[in-house]
Formats: structure tokens, sequence, C-alpha cells
């Protein structure tokens, strides 16, 4: 979490705390693993596909002319590319950017970290199979401020949705990653996306598909909220199987195996019919050895219809 590594630290500990963070994202081999989830994808072959955490690690250096770009690690460009390479012709056609914080380092480069979700849609259907209606995305106004040296940074987290338009109707498709170190402000962000302007207050047929860092075997403020509103599709399709997605690796330079005890990542479904639901990345390890993901994925399989 290394939103909370940043935050009541004192300014010297802030510059130590960016280098460890950095040291961190590079030693888990974001690259490897971008191809695993690309691999993931092409055995399954979604339709959609809802990303959270889809982060750009960026580190500029001070010159004359001011801060120069170093080098970067973008997840979501490096899953695109992987993706292109496998000849699958997927498209983004949402991006939310979420917490931005920038800080210096005592390495003496400037650190940024841009969390992002975003949504990809298969590119090589025939638009009466899919095609794409519209595309929304918006920050919830129930935001947590971490208190830092440089003063307050608010965490921003917010949702991006696709009206999905198929022979058999339309779909809403909500990607959302909910507050992780506040489970008061997750379940504020939940009311948000279901009621009022929410993008889930729709006639449409809906689905949620995100990380609400809420649910079984853990807090279930937020993960409640939405399922007053909606059905959570792994409940339906797997009664009798916990479906824990995360922890599947330690954290701090020691990315040991762990067992999940948590299934903070959920699909939900409103006005359509839940088919199967499985997991994916919980075998097939990088050449690292490492998980593509974690938390892992989740495929749900739906029909358009009500039960």
């Amino acid at each position: 979490m290394w939103q909370l590594r940043l935050s009541n630290l004192s300014e010297g500990d802030q510059r130590i705390g960016a280098t460890i963070i950095y040291n961190e994202v590079a030693a888990s081999y974001p690259v490897e693993r971008a191809a695993g989830i690309a691999a993931e994808i092409q055995e399954a072959m979604p339709m959609v596909v809802s990303l959270q955490e889809a982060s750009l690690i960026q580190r500029f250096v001070p010159t004359p002319s001011g801060l120069t770009l170093l080098d970067q690690i973008d997840q979501l460009g490096s899953l695109q590319a992987d993706l292109a390479q496998l000849g699958l012709d997927y498209k983004l056609i949402a991006v939310t950017p979420e917490f931005d914080v920038r800080a210096p380092s005592d390495a003496g480069y400037y650190l940024r970290i841009l969390d992002r979700e975003a949504i990809l849609v298969r590119a090589d259907l025939p638009p009466q199979v899919l095609s794409v209606a519209g595309t929304q995305t918006g920050h919830f106004a129930n935001l947590l401020s971490l208190p830092t040296p440089a003063g307050s940074v608010v965490a921003t987290r917010g949702w991006a949705s696709a009206d999905i338009a198929t022979a058999a109707g339309t779909v809403r498709v909500i990607d959302t990653h909910l507050e992780a170190l506040s489970g008061a402000y997750a379940a504020e962000q939940a009311q948000e996306l279901v009621t009022g302007a929410g993008p889930a207050n729709t006639t449409l047929p809906v689905i949620v598909a995100g990380d609400l860092n809420s649910g079984p075997g853990t807090t279930t403020g937020a993960y409640n909220v939405i399922a007053g509103a909606l059905t959570d599709t792994w409940a339906v399709t797997r009664p009798n199987d916990p479906g824990f997605t995360w922890p599947l690796h330690g954290e701090d330079l020691n990315l040991y195996q762990t067992l999940p005890g948590r299934r903070i990542d959920v699909i939900f479904e409103r006005g359509l019919r839940p088919i199967t639901d499985v997991l994916a990345g919980t075998s097939d390890l990088t050449p690292s050895g490492l998980y593509p993901s974690d938390p892992a994925g989740v495929i749900a399989r739906l029909a358009i219809g009500p039960c």
C-alpha cells in the first residue's frame, strides 16, 4: 500500500519511502506479468476487460530546463502491446486516472505513481455482435485525504463505464476501484455508484466489475451496499466456493506466495443471467515464479435476460 507508506512520514523518510516503493515495483517484474495477463485474456477471449490498478510509474531527473523523464513502467501500455503481439484486437475505450502521487526520492530522482482503471473491448467482432454505444468516467465525491509533509493528498477514486450494444440488447459495464484504506469511505463510494447520478442507476442491464477492497473474508460495508442493488455472480454460480482473490503475494521486496483469504474482486449484475464464474491467474506463474496479477482475475459469463 504505497499510499499509506508515503503518508505520516517525515520529509526525509518520505524520500527513502519513494525509493523503496520504486524498487519494489521494479522487482515485481511488471512487464513480464503484463505478458501473463495478456495470455490469460487470450485463453478466455472475453468481450469486455475491466482493469484496476493499471498504474503508470515514472521517474524524473532534474535538468537545467526542469524535470526530464528518465524512464517509466506503463502497466496498461505493456498489456496493450502484449495483446497486439498475440494478434488480439482489443480497443481501449475508457480510462479513469485516479490516485496521482509525486515525491522526491533519496536516490536523486522524482517518482510519480498514477493509478488508473480502464476498460478494453474486443474490436475484432462485427458491430451487430458487439459495439460501444457510449462511455463515461467519473470520480467519487467522498475521497480520503492522506497527510504528508507537503500537506494533504487526496486519494482519488472513481469509475469508468461503457454501454455495450449486442444483438440481444445493450448492457452497461462499470469498472470501479474503491478506497483501500478506509472501509467507511469505500462504503460511501459504493453508495455513490448505485444511487443518484451514479452509473449503476440506469434502466439498462448492469455489470459492475471491480476491486471493492471489501467482500467475503474482510470488511463487507461496500460489498453489502452494492449487493443490496445488484447480484454477486460468484455467489450464484459458485455458492460453495469462497473464490478468494487476494493476497497471492507478500510485499516489500519479498514476493513470497501466500494463501488468499479475501474475495475483494467481485462482479455484480442486474437484469442478466449469470452462467459461469472462474478465477484467472491462480496457477499460471510467470518465468520468474510470480502470479501475473495480484489479486487474481475473475472471469464471468453472463447472458442477457433475467433468470
